[in-house]
């Protein structure tokens, strides 16, 4: 899709009364709807099943290595409710604070779409990346994007500042963390279950960590606000990479017989 047809296509839905947040679910279904049609024009190849999916898994989930991994997924899907949810809450509180209540429609739906540029560069990039630097630390870098975006928002003085924020570190904090999730999971899979694993390290993620971050995040906000959930959000992450490269570097790397969690196979 060209850019004057994605515009058009985003005034259309904008006149037509849709919010900022229907208009990125729209284009949320527009992307994966599509990822089929890709894999057929493209004839991407279709991994063969296994016949024993149920037993390879609870095999898998033996591992304390891989345990932990989907732990963590879920602590991503924690940190990433906060985005998620109450990004659009904030910045209408922020506006609200500073005059911009006017303007907040605009900024919200800005906000939104040019999230979307940094999701685009960091997927283009998440091979290269985990190929230099491998999946545990790259799982430690988004933790860290994680931390430094909601701690930046945290401090913004108006809503439009939040725009640059979302357009640098959406990208590094979502768009590769999830490359990086469902990356790992395909090739920690046994042979035939790779959907199958992708879909329990996706499920903890946007499942379980999607409830928690949602009950806990609307917790927050209305107790301490929204400042102050941003900085205890960013705390989180910031203890969750220090926790998970930790555990990497005394427990996981030592017990795995070469760094293949660590490596391109």
């Amino acid at each position: 899709m060209k850019k004057n047809e994605f515009c058009a296509m985003i005034k259309h839905l904008h006149m037509k009364g849709f919010t900022p947040k229907e208009i990125k679910a729209k284009l949320d279904n527009v992307h994966s709807t599509s990822a089929p049609v890709f894999a057929t024009v493209y004839n991407l190849p279709f991994q063969s099943q296994s016949t024993t999916i149920l037993k390879d898994v609870f095999t898998l989930l033996k591992s304390k290595s891989i345990v932990m991994f989907l732990c963590f997924s879920g602590f991503f899907g924690i940190l990433s409710t906060i985005m998620r949810n109450f990004l659009l809450w904030y910045i209408e509180d922020l506006a609200m604070a500073t005059g911009y209540m006017k303007k907040v429609k605009l900024i919200e739906g800005l906000t939104l779409s040019s999230g979307l540029l940094g999701k685009v560069i960091s997927y283009f990039m998440s091979g290269k990346i985990l190929e230099k630097f491998g999946y545990d630390y790259t799982l430690t870098f988004c933790f860290l994007c994680y931390a430094l975006r909601m701690a930046l928002l945290s401090l913004v003085p108006t809503p439009w500042h939040v725009l640059l924020i979302e357009v640098i570190l959406q990208g590094p904090s979502l768009a590769l963390l999830y490359a990086t999730i469902v990356t790992y999971a395909s090739i920690i899979s046994p042979p035939g279950t790779s959907a199958t694993v992708q879909a329990i390290a996706t499920g903890t993620k946007d499942g379980l960590g999607y409830a928690i971050g949602s009950f806990l995040g609307g917790f927050l906000f209305r107790k301490i606000g929204g400042q102050r959930t941003l900085r205890v959000y960013s705390g989180l992450a910031i203890l969750s990479a220090l926790v998970y490269i930790i555990l990497y570097t005394l427990y996981i790397k030592r017990t795995s017989g070469k760094e293949s969690s660590n490596s391109i196979c």
